[in-house]
């Protein structure tokens, strides 16, 4: 991240520190953006939990993905082995996403507006020079 900031990224205050992390949670995923189009805005964004968005810990959940479950928790030590469907659907689902948390941006895109004023205007199209 130093070598990224040392030459002008920056990473957006929408997905930066406590906005996408629980006390205590590492830095593994990052976005970083070098801007050079002063229009250039984050509207949101934020960190996807897969356990609250995506695999749940609910009745509903554990029935969807039932049929996706092994029979029998296939771990080999009986120490860590799931002894009930519950324990096995909970561990189970860490086995299908990735234990690093996708984030996201949205970003304003639409600049159609300032593009045909500078077209009527009989101006270049594109961006202004930063």
């Amino acid at each position: 991240m130093k070598a990224l900031k040392s030459h002008g990224f920056v990473v957006p205050a929408e997905i930066d520190g406590k906005k996408v992390r629980k006390l205590g949670d590492h830095f593994y995923d990052q976005i970083a953006v070098r801007v050079k189009d002063k229009r250039f805005k984050v509207m949101t964004g934020g960190l996807i939990d897969l356990y609250t968005d995506v695999f749940r810990s609910t009745d509903e959940d554990r029935a969807l993905y039932a049929g996706f479950l092994p029979k029998s928790d296939p771990e080999g030590d009986p120490k860590f082995k799931a002894k009930t469907p519950e324990a096995l659907y909970e561990k189970w689902r860490t086995w299908q996403m990735s234990d690093h948390a996708p984030l996201w941006l949205e970003i304003n895109t639409d600049f159609t507006e300032s593009y045909l004023q500078t077209i009527a205007a009989g101006g270049p199209p594109g961006p202004k020079p930063a």
